[in-house]
């Protein structure tokens, strides 16, 4: 398929270990069996040039404690190098899909929060930088992946088996996603963003209680991206 216009950005948000890369690897596999051009992100970098480097030693513990503002800066100037080969692949027609992007800056870093004054105020900053200043393309669709706090509570988060790229972590997890308060708190933030024509959201569980399949959510995710993309 020869894409026609301007592409289509995909994102996929939501906490850890809710499969977010299992999909993102299912849809990227549909849309080019489909004849779409895909250019996938994965962010944060965690390796390969300085700037990812500095976020993969943070991740692995050898930073301390950074204050959220400061750290929001280091996510999104890590996604600002990928501007120009991003808003490339989206002229061209392509599809561009990603896994995390601006909403999970503001997710983990004002989850680290209790002050909500504060939090409003680095809202506004990362949302000034990366959209204003940086002038990062806004997501055609988010697909936010949910679940019920015990999936953290109980270190279900944790049992992964493993994503594209873990070279960065000295174990198998990194100190968010260890951080078992933070993670409900960032999963908390998801459940209840603003729900608009472009976002769809998906629990990662069934009304039982029950880890819903990865098929299954793949069959909830799929009909709202080829609706976006038909429009």
């Amino acid at each position: 398929m020869n894409n026609s216009g301007i592409g289509k950005l995909i994102v996929i948000e939501g906490g850890d270990g809710l499969g977010k890369s299992t999909q993102y690897s299912l849809i990227e596999d549909m849309l080019t069996k489909k004849g779409y051009e895909v250019s996938t992100y994965d962010f944060p970098h965690k390796a390969g040039n300085p700037l990812s480097d500095l976020i993969g030693d943070f991740l692995n513990g050898k930073h301390g404690q950074v204050e959220p503002e400061f750290l929001s800066l280091a996510f999104a100037a890590d996604r600002y190098i990928s501007k120009d080969t991003l808003n490339g692949s989206l002229k061209s027609g392509a599809i561009v899909l990603c896994d995390r992007y601006i909403l999970s800056n503001i997710a983990f870093q004002t989850s680290k929060l209790t002050d909500i004054d504060r939090s409003e105020k680095l809202v506004d900053l990362i949302q000034w930088l990366e959209y204003e200043v940086y002038k990062l393309p806004k997501p055609d669709v988010e697909i936010i992946i949910t679940a019920p706090d015990s999936h953290y509570i109980d270190g279900v988060h944790l049992e992964r088996s493993g994503s594209k790229d873990r070279s960065y972590s000295l174990d198998s997890s990194d100190i968010h996603e260890k951080d078992e308060n933070l993670q409900v708190k960032v999963n908390s933030f998801f459940s209840s963003v603003e729900n608009k024509k472009n976002r769809m959201f998906i629990e990662a569980y069934d009304e039982y209680n029950n880890r819903k399949s990865i098929q299954n959510i793949y069959n909830e995710i799929t009909p709202f991206i080829k609706k976006i993309l038909e429009e």
